[in-house]
C-alpha cells in the first residue's frame, strides 16, 4: 500500500509500521510508535473494509 500511495518514498520513506512490527500477536497497536500518536496515519487496507476493489 505504501508503494501505491508514495512510490517515490517522499512522504512515508521507511516509516511504515505493520502488524508484524507490533509487540502483541494478532493485535495492532501504537506501542511501537516512537513519535507522537497525533502524527500517526492509520490505514486499513484489508479487503473486508473496502466497498470497492477498484484502485
Amino acid at each position: 500500500m505504501a508503494k501505491l500511495l508514495d512510490p517515490e518514498r517522499v512522504y512515508f520513506s521507511s516509516r511504515v509500521i505493520s502488524q508484524a512490527d507490533c509487540t502483541q500477536r494478532h493485535q495492532k497497536g501504537l506501542d511501537v510508535v516512537l513519535g507522537q500518536e497525533s502524527a500517526v496515519l492509520i490505514l486499513d487496507d484489508t479487503e473486508s473494509v473496502s466497498t470497492s476493489a477498484v484502485l
